[in-house]
């Protein structure tokens, strides 16, 4: 992954393990960041929807775990899942698309 892209994630990454989605409202806002979502805003609302639904239904501290999300995708597509201790499936899965310094989100809702 590129620069942006880490550090894009590692801003995502500390909004939802600490429970304060508004820290990603800076990134709303960066010419290089775009969403699947219709607008902005309701990225936004959405992205902290589905942070208070797993932190609710989690136990313990949610810990990312990165895989590619097809094996066609050389690389450029991402799955990010964030996982609790007792689970064994993930709480909160993020798609992130990375291609020529620009960085896709999407919240997947499962």
């Amino acid at each position: 992954m590129r620069s942006e892209a880490k550090s894009v994630l590692t801003r995502i990454e500390t909004a939802i393990i600490k429970d304060r989605p508004h820290l990603i409202i800076p990134l709303l806002f960066n010419g290089k960041i775009s969403f699947v979502a219709k607008n902005k805003l309701r990225f936004y609302l959405w992205f902290r929807h589905m942070i208070k639904c797993a932190t609710s239904n989690s136990f313990g501290i949610l810990k990312p775990s990165y895989e590619q999300y097809k094996w066609q995708s050389r690389g450029k597509e991402y799955l990010c899942s964030f996982y609790d201790g007792v689970h064994k499936y993930p709480r909160l899965t993020l798609l992130v698309q990375v291609s020529n310094n620009k960085v896709k989100l999407d919240v997947l809702p499962f």
